[in-house]
């Protein structure tokens, strides 16, 4: 350290020691002692199991009525078949509203009738529109579908 390898540290003799060697302490192995465990807990088995409790579908007989489209196909499935029926009732949509007022004359439409004809906007849409009433046909409820140009 002090720029001068002559085994001197600024003038004074630098000693080397000896190594030493220190032997690891010795360790015995571990003791291991088995677990004791107590004797496991019995218990009495019940003798008898009650049957569970049946129940009969429910049965109706006059329609049941639901308020939209959507609520009916709901009703419709709530009993496990997909038949028109809810427990053996037939499944109905109640009918729209009706208004006792009738429209201004310049607001009337021409016909409230079903349309003779479902337009659509492009050829996706004609087929959305064919397929919505569950049966692609080229209909929409009974009307012919058509794309408007």
């Amino acid at each position: 350290a002090d720029g001068v390898i002559d085994v001197k540290y600024f003038g004074s003799q630098v000693a080397v020691a000896a190594p030493s060697y220190v032997p690891p302490a010795t360790f015995a192995a571990p003791t291991y002692a088995a677990p004791t465990y107590a004797a496991p807990a019995t218990v009495a088995a019940p003798v008898a199991y009650a049957a569970p409790a049946t129940y009969a579908a429910p049965s109706y007989t006059s329609p049941v009525v639901a308020g939209s489209q959507s609520s009916a196909l709901a009703l419709d499935a709530a009993d496990g078949v997909i038949d028109g029926k809810y427990y053996g009732s037939q499944v109905a949509v109640a009918s729209p509203a009706t208004y006792m007022a009738a429209a201004p004359a310049a607001y009337a439409p021409v016909s409230y009738g079903v349309p003779t004809t479902a337009f659509a906007s492009s050829q996706a849409s004609a087929l959305a529109l064919d397929a919505a009433d569950g049966v692609v046909d080229g209909r929409f409820y009974g009307a012919p579908v058509a794309v408007r140009r």
